[in-house]
């Protein structure tokens, strides 16, 4: 049915939606960007563009999406979905600093303990400030963060030295 109205009105945007959004269920997120991205050019909004990102993702196109979660960031920089893929990503990518940014902005944000659970165990384990992850950590604890595996993982993943305070 998509495919027919398109066929006839190639820009009609409740024909372009419906065809992503049966792409993307039936597993063919790669298939669904052609629309989205025509979508996002007929009628650009946040919305769409977390939609192309989204789909982006699931197809393995990462540095695509963080590019535009990032031109959203530019716009509405308290975004929390595009600060969340933002952050996943960067991390995902080996820029772990910038996803330390991400989740900093989030948890300024939100204040939502698995935020801070996110800054704790970047500082932590990957870029060695302990002071500061420790705070967050503090931060996760007192906002409700309960995680035990988490807890279990990020004690073995810390240096030997610090183990004592993280516990």
């Amino acid at each position: 049915y998509y495919r027919r109205a398109l066929d006839i009105f190639p820009g009609h945007i409740p024909s372009l939606n419906g065809i992503s959004e049966v792409l993307e269920s039936t597993g063919r997120p790669s298939q669904a960007l052609e629309y989205r991205e025509l979508l996002v050019l007929l009628e650009d909004s946040t919305e769409r563009r977390l939609n192309l990102a989204d789909d982006m993702v699931e197809a393995g196109r990462d540095s695509d999406a963080l590019g535009v979660y990032r031109d959203v960031l530019s716009n509405e920089p308290d975004n929390y979905k595009a600060l969340i893929g933002a952050a996943v990503i960067s991390e995902q990518l080996d820029t772990v600093r910038d996803s330390l940014t991400y989740w900093l902005k989030l948890a300024d944000v939100r204040n939502d303990a698995e935020d801070w659970w996110h800054v704790a165990r970047i500082r932590l384990t990957s870029i060695g400030d302990y002071e500061g992850g420790l705070m967050a950590l503090e931060n996760a604890k007192n906002a409700g963060y309960r995680d035990e595996q988490a807890y279990q993982d990020l004690l073995a993943a810390t240096p030997p030295e610090i183990r004592p305070a993280v516990r």
